[in-house]
């Protein structure tokens, strides 16, 4: 195909090939294609002679008649689609090497555009499919008790048949699969339809049920990776099936079920169900990551509080590497000095605030009601100031009522949470907040979003303009806004 509009020489042609490397590795695919490909001659012939900088690409939702131009040359080069708008401008047809498909939407991906992307001839040729949905666990928990007067669960279970059955069959090459809306109960689907996929190596679900767990992993012998996120078990509920699989790496989020009602079942978790499901991968677990935080464990609860059946639990994984745990004690207001003094002789590190337990350095994205450095207490006191990467993997920041925006907490946020994005002030009182925001000459660049509950929105105008040079988002909820003057 013959280039069109080439340009003549410019600055670029005065860079080495080096420099303009590197100025492609702070773009996307879609900003590389558009901006260089027919920028001039040269960069046109380089970005042909590297076919890698088309391997990953946004869905192109914009500017279509330059694309047609240039679809011909780069499609068979794509081989990982990011999809975030819900229409397909552009058939699948058109990219016959892809391997990867990832929906990323705060909402639902329309079916019928799902439907397509399922029956489409490259979806059986995919080795990674993933439909990320921005919702919290909660926001898709249904009623399937009302199943015959519920036509939007109809219509979910028929939805969800189709998926899991495309995924779980010997018909498709995928390896990596994640979904991120709420599964309905497994018991809902018929269990004939469903066959052996030998080729999964990775599962991401949302499930109803700790236990549907083992119904969906016995489709998939070869599973190394599972993260799961479901309700925690009750005690009421039914025993496990028993499996063979290689687990090697295993994230649990479990979740209260605020339908959940201890006056019928007042026993309530079922703490030994959890940990004979664990105890089934032992003998092959590299990592185990247990995030209990919204579980609503109480004082009653001998485990995960128990020291020594955490020890005895974890010392069962001859193989296991690493250790990732973060949970929360419902009814105290602190972790106290006798429940961290039963983690002294593990030989992982463990570290609390508030109400809060976890392990350090803490490896989730979401750290709660924080407030400072100094109010941390750890069994390894040690690894709070030696170890620089020890908030590294924090997206998300709670702030305590108690905590203080002056320049130490800034400073701390700046360089022990580099990844932090967003930040969190909820149900502040007025009081608490006079003097929560202090003028720094300290900005946090990377910080994007903020929410705000609770309290006057003219006490923190100024600094959110100062601090958060990069705001993009900010939610405000039961706020009263500073006056238009």
């Amino acid at each position: 195909m013959a280039l069109i509009n080439i340009g003549p020489k410019t600055w670029f042609d005065y860079f080495p090939n080096e420099i303009i490397f590197h100025i492609f590795e702070y773009l996307s695919t879609n900003d590389i294609i558009y901006t260089f490909f027919y920028f001039n001659r040269r960069l046109n012939n380089l970005l042909l002679k590297n076919q890698g900088y088309f391997a990953h690409m946004k869905l192109i939702t914009t500017s279509l008649n330059m694309w047609k131009h240039i679809r011909p040359i780069v499609a068979s080069y794509v081989q990982s689609m990011h999809i975030t708008t819900i229409d397909l401008p552009i058939p699948l047809r058109f990219f016959p090497n892809l391997k990867s498909i990832i929906i990323s939407l705060p909402y639902d991906f329309p079916d019928e555009q799902l439907y397509i992307i399922l029956n489409s001839d490259q979806f059986k040729n995919l080795h990674t499919f993933k439909i990320k949905q921005i919702e919290t666990f909660h926001d898709r928990v249904l009623d399937y008790r009302n199943l015959g007067n519920d036509s939007y669960l109809l219509n979910e279970i028929i939805l969800q048949t189709n998926i899991l059955t495309t995924i779980f069959n010997n018909r498709n090459s995928l390896k990596t699969f994640e979904y991120s809306p709420i599964i309905l109960p497994f018991r809902m689907f018929n269990k004939n339809r469903f066959q052996t996929n030998y080729s999964l190596h990775s599962l991401t679900l949302a499930i109803t049920y700790f236990d549907d767990i083992f119904f969906w992993i016995k489709y998939t012998p070869n599973l190394k990776y599972l993260n799961v996120q479901s309700r925690v078990p009750y005690d009421h509920e039914n025993s496990l099936n028993k499996i063979d699989a290689k687990l090697e790496y295993l994230y649990l989020k479990l979740n209260y079920d605020h339908g959940h009602n201890e006056e019928i079942w007042p026993t309530g978790i079922d703490f030994i169900q959890l940990k004979n499901g664990i105890i089934q991968f032992s003998s092959s677990l590299i990592c185990l990551s247990l995030n209990l935080v919204d579980s609503n464990i109480r004082p009653r609860h001998e485990f995960p509080f128990k020291g020594d059946k955490l020890k005895a639990l974890l010392s069962s994984m001859t193989k296991l590497k690493r250790f990732h745990f973060y949970a929360q004690l419902n009814g105290c207001d602190y972790i106290s000095e006798d429940i961290l003094s039963r983690f002294k002789d593990h030989h992982w590190s463990f570290g609390t605030h508030e109400n809060y337990i976890y392990t350090l350095p803490f490896h989730f994205d979401y750290l709660h009601c924080f407030k400072h450095l100094n109010d941390i207490k750890s069994n390894n006191q040690k690894i709070l100031k030696t170890n620089p990467r020890i908030w590294h993997h924090v997206k998300t920041i709670a702030l305590s009522y108690e905590s203080i925006c002056d320049e130490s907490l800034m400073q701390y946020l700046k360089i022990m949470m580099p990844n932090l994005t967003t930040i969190k002030f909820d149900a502040f009182e007025f009081n608490d907040i006079k003097n929560l925001f202090v003028r720094s000459n300290i900005q946090l660049t990377n910080v994007t979003t903020v929410r705000i509950k609770g309290f006057l929105m003219e006490i923190g105008k100024d600094w959110l303009i100062n601090a958060l040079p990069n705001l993009k988002h900010l939610i405000l909820c039961n706020i009263e806004l500073p006056s238009i003057e």
